[in-house]
């Protein structure tokens, strides 16, 4: 969200595995995330993610905000457990690297690893929506990769506002899920 002084705020709306936790807060009926699920969190011994006494572990759950030139332009997020790192990734690169607007950026397919915790040795499969080429899938399949085709809007759900260099806004909303863009 971007209000009319071009403050912007970001979140991700993001349970885990079915209904989180399966605990309301209170009586709000929000549910509580059980983000240090298995999956969430590396069984490797030494790794970053690896849940121990103390330790705070490195997950990309968070939304993003852009600044550019110390003001801001872009803010987004996406549910999707451990391919949210991954997807606003993409995301950044098509918006940054490529300057797609931003209904394109986020309608781009996707792809993502999994498992998302890299052990020296360990297979990965790489899940891509079935809109790439299927030269693309073909020539990674070719070069030794587990390519695995899933739904053609499957991966992820951005939603986010771009600020242009005048300050207009333009928002979008990812067809993968129930959204919306709106601004008034």
């Amino acid at each position: 969200m971007v209000d009319a002084d071009g403050n912007g705020i970001a979140m991700t709306t993001t349970l885990g595995g079915g209904f989180g936790t399966i605990v309301a807060m209170g009586d709000t009926g929000l549910l509580c995330n059980n983000g240090l699920r298995l999956g969430s969190t590396s069984p490797y011994a030494g790794h970053p993610n690896k849940v121990s006494p103390g330790h705070i572990p490195l997950l990309g759950n968070g939304p993003s905000i852009v600044l550019e030139k110390g003001r801001l332009k872009l803010v987004l997020g996406s549910p999707g457990g451990e391919t949210i790192g991954q997807t606003e990734f993409e995301f950044l690169v098509n918006i940054i690297d490529r300057g797609m607007p931003i209904q394109a950026a986020i309608e781009a397919p996707r792809f993502a690893l999994d498992p998302n915790f890299y052990k020296p040795g360990a297979m990965i499969r790489v899940q891509m929506e079935d809109r790439y080429p299927p030269a693309l899938t073909t020539a990674l399949t070719d070069m030794g990769h587990r390519i695995e085709k899933v739904g053609p809007y499957s991966i992820g759900s951005v939603q986010g506002v771009l600020v242009d260099s005048s300050g207009n806004r333009m928002g979008g909303a990812d067809p993968r899920r129930t959204a919306y863009a709106i601004g008034y």
